[in-house]
């Protein structure tokens, strides 16, 4: 995204203010074998929307789920 500029306060007049927006990083997110969707994708929906990349590693348990996702 580009960069939000906005003006400053009076006492400091001939500054500018920038606001930026970045990502926390990236996350990885493993789920159990008891519920594999939800405890998947609850995080997932968390980190899309801090604007983290997500990697996923559902259980090997669960092998119906994981050829299902």
């Amino acid at each position: 995204m580009r960069p939000q500029w906005s003006a400053a306060h009076v006492f400091v007049a001939p500054a500018g203010q920038e606001v930026r927006f970045e990502p926390y990083g990236a996350s990885l997110i493993v789920a159990p074998y008891n519920y594999p969707v939800n405890l998947l994708f609850a995080p997932l929906v968390g980190a899309f929307a801090a604007g983290c990349n997500a990697m996923l590693k559902p259980s090997e348990i669960s092998v119906a789920t994981e050829k299902l996702l």
